[in-house]
């Protein structure tokens, strides 16, 4: 079995307001890291 993982990582910014802000830059890039060839760790 071969498995690959792809993963997205934020840090809270100082100036987020609220948890969807973080959420949405791990998600993005999330989304980067599969589009680059999967199992890889991209930040946003």
């Amino acid at each position: 079995m071969h498995v690959t993982i792809s993963a997205g990582a934020a840090m809270l910014d100082p100036l987020d307001t609220a948890p969807a802000q973080l959420m949405r830059r791990a998600d993005v890039a999330l989304y980067r890291a599969k589009s680059e060839g999967r199992d890889r760790l991209c930040d946003g």
